[in-house]
C-alpha cells in the first residue's frame, strides 16, 4: 500500500473512533479468562429490557427473532443505554450478556460477558448477537420536523448536512463493533470449527445491519490475529468508508432520501474481507 493511502486510512480510524459517535464500545472481558465471573441471578422477563445491573442476567424465552427485534426497536427509541443479547434460534430464547453499561452526552458503552458467551459457543451451534444504537444519539431535525418518525425518509433539506452525516455513520457498525465481530468469529471457529454459525447484528432507527467476515476476511484475520496489526486493515477500510467526505458524497447523490444514501453507504462498506447487509425496519 502506498504511504499516502495508509495515512488516509489511519486518519480515518482516528476520526471514526474518537468522534462524537464513537460509542457502542465492546470491550475485552472484564475478568481475565482464568477468573470466572461471579454467578449471576437469572431474571425471566416477558419482554426484552435494558438491564443496568451487573448482578443479574435477564432471559426471555419462547420469543421468535422478529418479535425480539420489534422489542429492541422500542427500547432503542427510549433508552440511552445500549444492551447486548444472544438469540438462540433453536430455543427461541434471548439471553442478555451486556455488562458495565454507561451513557454520556455523546456516547454509550457496553462491556460483554465473554465468559458466558464462550460457554454458549460450546453449547449451541448457532448464535445471533444483537445490540442497538439508541435514537437519543442521532441528530434531531433543525426545523422541528418530527425525527422520531424515522420509518419515513428524511429529506436532506430538513436537517443539516453534518446531522445527516452523523446519522448515517452512527447507523453503521462502528470500528469497535467490527473488531468485536472478528474476535468472536475467531473464538467461535476455535471452539466449533465449521460446525455452527455466529451472526452479529445492530439495530438502528433505519434498520437492522448484519455484518460478518467473508471467507477471505476470516482467513486474513485468523492468520494475523496474534499480531499487533491483526484485523487493523479491515477496520481501517471500514473507517475510511465512513469519513465525512465519503458520506457527504453519497448524500449529494441521494439528497431526498436518507434510506437510499444508507443503502449506498452499506455497499461502500462491503469489501473482499467484510460483508454488511441492510434490512429496513
Amino acid at each position: 500500500m502506498k504511504i499516502s493511502a495508509l495515512a488516509t486510512l489511519l486518519t480515518a480510524l482516528l476520526l471514526f473512533t474518537s468522534g462524537p459517535f464513537a460509542g457502542n464500545t465492546f470491550d475485552r472481558p472484564v475478568y481475565p479468562p482464568s477468573t470466572p465471573m461471579p454467578a449471576l441471578s437469572v431474571r425471566h422477563v416477558d419482554q426484552l429490557v435494558v438491564n443496568t445491573s451487573d448482578f443479574e442476567r435477564t432471559v426471555a424465552k419462547n420469543k421468535c427473532e422478529s418479535q425480539g427485534i420489534r422489542e429492541i426497536v422500542e427500547l432503542m427509541k427510549s433508552e440511552r443505554f445500549e444492551e447486548l443479547w444472544i438469540f438462540l434460534p433453536e430455543a427461541c430464547s434471548w439471553i442478555e450478556i451486556g455488562r458495565h453499561v454507561t451513557s454520556g452526552p455523546d456516547e454509550a458503552t457496553i462491556r460483554v460477558d465473554r465468559t458466558y458467551l464462550a460457554t454458549a459457543m460450546v453449547s449451541h451451534k448457532e448464535l445471533h448477537l444483537y445490540h442497538f444504537h439508541p435514537l437519543a444519539y442521532f441528530e434531531r431535525c433543525k426545523d422541528k420536523i418530527r425525527c422520531d418518525q424515522f420509518s419515513l425518509p428524511i429529506a436532506a433539506g430538513h436537517i443539516s448536512e453534518q446531522g445527516l452525516i452523523s446519522n448515517l455513520r452512527y447507523s453503521m457498525p462502528s470500528a469497535e463493533d467490527i473488531y468485536f465481530m472478528m474476535d468472536v468469529s475467531w473464538e467461535f471457529d476455535q471452539r466449533r470449527g465449521d460446525d455452527g454459525r455466529i451472526m452479529n447484528n445492530v439495530v438502528t432507527p433505519y434498520g437492522v445491519l448484519s455484518y460478518a467476515l467473508t471467507d477471505a476476511g476470516e482467513e486474513k484475520f485468523f492468520k494475523e490475529r496474534s499480531l499487533r496489526t491483526g484485523g487493523l486493515y479491515i477496520k481501517l477500510k471500514a473507517a475510511n468508508a465512513l469519513l465525512d467526505d465519503q458520506i457527504a458524497t453519497i448524500i449529494k447523490k441521494h439528497p431526498n432520501d436518507i434510506r437510499e444514501a444508507l443503502e449506498q453507504l452499506v455497499q461502500s462498506l462491503n469489501s473482499k474481507y467484510l460483508r454488511v447487509t441492510y434490512t429496513p425496519l
